[in-house]
């Protein structure tokens, strides 16, 4: 499907092509068509390349302002409280979150699944036709380096740091693996994965930090498998950056609320659903803009901000939510009367 409506701010960056860490199968539907700029290098600044070797006890610990989540099949939440549902596309992936020199894609796959005995839904409902997060992939850039981090449903208790250092334009390559307790850090951007039950990977740099948990579902021929969580925390007003965010998850730091369309899980005859939500009224453009493309890790989508210096952010004009509210306090837990009534036009 072609994209809806131009960006507000055509990306200024210039597409990167990183490798591919882990293998995926491809996306049942195509990604748009690859940018026609030249590929870019990341820049050769003096190199700060801190050793990878992983200390034993984590200590992330941010201070907690307005956070957004995607969970179970698979339901959002903007930093603003609003809520919408994206089915995706079998093993596509989408950009969730993105600012200058951090970003955060996700595998969608498709899975046929029943609701756990405590669902009250479980009565009416045999068979769900829904989808879930299954892997992540970061991508981080510190000076001269660049720092690719995957996550998957398939090692859940193993992410795969990958760290890539130019010096006058011959790369060097050093991979690490972070397990449960461990920690690597590279200059600011960290990485670590709590002993929590169920285990939490956290990844950060000053401004934001992700955290992925997985989780489990049971397919309806009883195949229990794992999904992911995520949480997206802002460790800095992101108001007040030079570069706004974007991506699925991101664009929602911008002040405003718009609900977006959501799954009314109403079964057909047959006791069956299908999700068909692609975060209509919530997303600036729709879901095939937020297809990544250039390989898993990859920066470029149609509202890029991994290499820009400034960016606005989203057209909050194009949304077609059941409200578009200006949210004063920017606070997850916002009261009615805290939110300006006047309706954006």
């Amino acid at each position: 499907a072609p994209p809806s409506t131009p960006p507000s701010t055509p990306p200024s960056m210039l597409p990167f092509l990183p490798p591919s860490l882990l293998p995926v199968a491809p996306p049942s539907t195509p990604p748009s068509s690859p940018p026609s700029t030249p590929p870019s290098t990341p820049p050769s600044l003096p190199p700060s390349t801190p050793p990878m070797l992983p200390s034993k006890s984590p200590s992330m610990s941010p201070s907690v302002m307005s956070s957004s989540k995607a969970s179970g099949d698979v339901h959002l939440e903007h930093a603003s409280g609003t809520r919408f549902d994206v089915r995706g596309l079998n093993f596509g992936i989408f950009n969730m979150h993105q600012a200058a020199g951090i970003s955060l894609n996700a595998r969608f796959t498709m899975a046929n699944y029943s609701f756990a005995p405590k669902d009250m839904r479980r009565a009416a409902i045999v068979e769900v036709d829904g989808s879930f997060i299954t892997m992540v992939y970061a991508l981080a850039q510190v000076h001269n380096q660049l720092i690719y981090i995957t996550y998957g449903s398939e090692h859940p208790h193993k992410a795969v740091v990958r760290q890539e250092i130019t010096y006058e334009s011959t790369p060097e390559i050093r991979t690490s693996d972070v397990r449960v307790g461990e920690e690597v850090e590279i200059a600011d951007v960290s990485v670590g994965m709590l002993k929590e039950k169920p285990v939490k990977l956290l990844i950060s740099n000053i401004h934001w930090q992700y955290e992925i948990t997985p989780g489990t579902y049971m397919t309806t021929n009883h195949q229990r498998h794992t999904k992911l969580d995520l949480v997206i925390v802002p460790l800095t007003n992101p108001m007040e950056a030079a570069v706004a965010p974007h991506g699925i998850l991101g664009q929602g730091y911008d002040g405003y609320m718009a609900e977006g369309r959501r799954d009314q899980y109403v079964p057909d005859d047959h006791g069956r659903f299908v999700t068909s939500a692609q975060g209509e009224g919530a997303i600036e453009g729709n879901i095939y803009d937020y297809v990544v493309r250039g390989g898993t890790h990859s920066p470029d989508f149609r509202f890029s901000r991994f290499n820009m210096s400034k960016a606005v952010s989203r057209n909050v004009k194009g949304l077609r939510g059941m409200y578009v509210l200006k949210d004063v306090s920017f606070s997850t837990s916002a009261k009615s009367d805290e939110i300006s009534e006047a309706l954006l036009k």
